[in-house]
């Protein structure tokens, strides 16, 4: 029995944390928000919750962008890339439920963030459209 378990497994030593950083792809998210589930073994109070959080900044500057152009004939393209991104959001919003963050947290922060995107989305329409 000497030196049983005294050995470690080499995949374990290593620190296999998904890192995230500018994300404006919703394939992109999607497939990082995938490996965050699948591969977080561990979760505490910062980590995975910044990854989602930044994930989450991303698409709430995306959506922001996409409420901007969302003018007349544009409508067609961006409730499309909506489409999309609302995808991303769903997928991030199981994710943040699977680490069991606080809900109430994630919904105010996302209201707050819609809020946000509408307005400063109306002001740059303003800007860009001449409205």
């Amino acid at each position: 029995m000497g030196n049983w378990g005294d050995e470690f497994d080499e995949e374990l030593k290593k620190d296999n944390r998904v890192k995230v950083g500018l994300l404006l792809s919703f394939k992109s998210m999607t497939m990082v928000l995938d490996r965050l589930i699948e591969e977080t073994r561990e979760c505490d109070e910062k980590y995975p919750k910044n990854e989602l959080l930044k994930i989450w900044a991303s698409i709430m500057v995306i959506f922001a962008l996409l409420f901007t152009f969302t003018y007349s004939v544009f409508a067609i393209v961006t409730v499309l890339f909506l489409f999309f991104y609302g995808y991303a959001f769903v997928k991030l919003v199981k994710a943040w439920n699977s680490f069991r963050y606080s809900k109430p947290l994630f919904w105010g922060i996302t209201a707050l963030g819609i809020l946000v995107g509408l307005v400063l989305s109306n002001l740059l329409r303003g800007v860009i459209f001449g409205l």
